[in-house]
């Protein structure tokens, strides 16, 4: 999913920004206390937070590989049609000639699945100077109709389409991600088995860096995604589901389940190539 691919690079950074927020916030009077009791680790400054966030930002952009450019496949959008001519077969719909209120309107119509955020978001990357436009229809779609689960999909989309074209490095990052983490949240109260939204919830958790422990809160969400999952039809992007669950518990140590994970997913989702690489992979050390 290139909506994914965001996340990895944005978020990042993302959420480093909010631990540089929360680091420079007033700290609370410490009480004050005698004998062994009164040793603390000593208190990071400003400089020391950058440091750690600016290591732990190259870690992780390392492991994903090299940013998309804006020629890449990855970062391209689906072919252009001419102006105003609906999505063919099969294709996400995304803004074109309508009005953006119009494009909302009709997304909100139907449960968006992860073809819709990713066309929407892609057309967003194409279409930066419009990403405040779209931000604002959604939210007064919100006014509208708050009750629609759709809506706040779509604005945690737009967020992240945000964070991703728009946004400077730094703790601005970090409060665009926890306003696209607030939409997420918003549409998970309004239907706890939304699938793209709690997805997009787990797997931006999970991305954040080991120190902000995020993980665990990832863990439960994708936990809870595959309990859900498994109450319903297969599709194929549920094998996301157990292919991040899975690279999760190895990440914590627990590879034995991790494995266990990938398998299950691979027999639900034989033809995914990546559950395929990753127990290969595995399999190999």
């Amino acid at each position: 999913m290139k909506l994914a691919v965001a996340f990895v690079f944005g978020l990042a950074g993302g959420v480093a920004g909010a631990l540089i927020v929360r680091a420079l916030e007033p700290a609370p009077t410490p009480v004050r206390v005698s004998g062994p009791e009164r040793a603390a680790a000593p208190a990071l400054d400003e400089a020391a937070v950058n440091r750690m966030v600016a290591v732990e930002v190259q870690r992780q952009l390392a492991a994903a590989g090299p940013a998309p450019s804006a020629e890449s496949p990855e970062r391209a959008a689906a072919p252009r049609r001419p102006e105003g001519e609906g999505p063919g077969e099969g294709e996400a719909a995304a803004p074109a000639g309508q009005a953006i209120e119009e494009v909302i309107r009709g997304l909100k119509g139907r449960k968006l699945v992860p073809a819709d955020t990713d066309g929407l978001f892609e057309w967003l990357t194409n279409h930066p100077d419009r990403i405040s436009d779209v931000i604002a229809a959604i939210q007064k779609e919100i006014a509208a109709d708050p009750t629609n689960p759709e809506l706040q999909v779509a604005l945690a989309t737009a967020y992240v389409a945000e964070l991703w074209n728009n946004t400077p490095q730094g703790p601005q990052q970090g409060i665009v991600w926890m306003k696209a983490s607030a939409a997420y949240d918003a549409a998970i109260k309004l239907d706890p088995e939304h699938w793209t939204a709690r997805f997009g919830k787990a797997f931006g958790e999970s991305m954040a860096p080991e120190f902000l422990g995020m993980r665990p809160g990832a863990i439960r969400q994708f936990e809870e995604l595959l309990a859900i999952q498994k109450r319903k039809a297969p599709e194929p992007h549920y094998a996301s589901t157990y292919f991040r669950l899975g690279t999760l518990y190895k990440d914590a140590g627990n590879v034995e389940k991790a494995r266990e994970l990938w398998a299950e997913g691979l027999r639900l989702f034989p033809d995914n190539e990546e559950l395929k690489g990753t127990i290969e992979a595995s399999t190999k050390r």
